[in-house]
């Protein structure tokens, strides 16, 4: 299953972001990580993103850590149609 997870602060998130994304702020990422991802299996495509880049990186070596396999650290044309709040 694709999961698609915006490390972008609330407020960022709240601005516009991928459709069908779900909101992991970096600031909260250990905190809020295993009830986020509860029912993510290990093999699931996790494609996380942010506004540059460094936050899902730090996201994807953490993701990575706790036995995540299939990641990708940004988004590609396929991912970009924007839901705006």
């Amino acid at each position: 299953m694709k999961r698609i997870i915006d490390v972008r602060e609330q407020i960022e998130f709240l601005t516009g972001h991928v459709k069908g994304a779900v909101n992991l702020p970096i600031s909260r990422f250990q905190h809020d990580f295993e009830e986020i991802t509860a029912n993510f299996d290990k093999d699931d495509e996790i494609i996380i993103y942010c506004r540059s880049g460094n936050r899902a990186g730090m996201a994807e070596q953490y993701f990575r850590s706790m036995g995540f396999r299939n990641i990708k650290n940004g988004i590609n044309k396929q991912h970009t149609e924007l839901h705006h709040s």
